[in-house]
């Protein structure tokens, strides 16, 4: 799974369904790639539905990845600023 780094605020919105609210939100972050060089790229991401869409201009033209939050466990990392998790 990729590691993202969150590098600048967003505005939330909240989307209501039959349990609690939803964040829904977008903007661009930083992600880790997964090649042999590990170099930091800008994506745009969108948080919908609790899976995070992720693209590489915010003209969403071609989807880049996906994380259903329904299939993975969000922890952070020990010593490290709260922008950071695996």
């Amino acid at each position: 799974m990729p590691e993202i780094h969150f590098k600048n605020p967003f505005k939330v919105q909240y989307v209501r369904n039959n349990g609690p609210p939803l964040p829904s939100m977008e903007g661009y972050m930083k992600k880790k790639s997964t090649n042999m060089l590990q170099i930091w790229q800008k994506r745009y991401f969108v948080l919908k539905n609790k899976k995070l869409y992720y693209y590489k201009t915010e003209e969403k033209d071609l989807m880049a990845g996906c994380v259903d939050f329904d299939l993975v466990t969000v922890k952070l990392e020990e010593g490290k600023d709260k922008r950071h998790f695996k």
